[in-house]
């Protein structure tokens, strides 16, 4: 863990998370047993929080590209009319596209790869309503997300 913290730059006091790019998946998927790890993976370090500091969550890759934390900087410039989270946050199922709403109806399984843009579809649906809140939601706050999403 202190090799990571040492090639990203990451005190002591910041809170991160790594994931590493699954190629069934296509996707960077959250690791959680560091020991598990194949030689030479590609990995991703995610900032989740910094104590002590006013901080914007910032993703960065190995590659050392800043764009990620450039553009939370500009998304944050421009979404400062955000209003507290909701005590229950209500999944806009209304606002689903029609192709998704026919695959939820037959229970089609979101989570297998081939369905990766009906799912795409669905996030960015709840990504639109939870950006209205706060640009990156705690655990917490994705835990109600998740649930507004089963009990629609």
């Amino acid at each position: 863990m202190q090799a990571i913290r040492n090639r990203f730059g990451i005190t002591d006091e910041t809170e991160f998370q790594i994931q590493y790019y699954d190629t069934e998946w296509e996707s960077y998927v959250d690791v959680e047993d560091y020991m598990q790890l194949a030689h030479k993976t590609k990995l991703r370090c995610n900032v989740l929080s910094t104590i002590h500091s006013v901080s914007t969550p910032v993703a960065q890759n190995l590659s050392g590209s800043q764009t990620a934390a450039e553009e939370q900087l500009t998304h944050d410039k421009h979404s400062d009319a955000r209003s507290q989270w909701p005590m229950k946050f209500d999944f806009p199922a209304e606002k689903l596209p029609s192709q998704v709403r026919e695959a939820l109806d037959k229970q089609v399984n979101l989570c297998h790869p081939k369905n990766r843009y009906l799912r795409g579809l669905l996030l960015h649906t709840l990504c639109d309503e939870a950006v209205k809140y706060q640009s990156h939601p705690d655990h917490s706050q994705k835990v109600d997300m998740a649930k507004s999403i089963i009990l629609k």
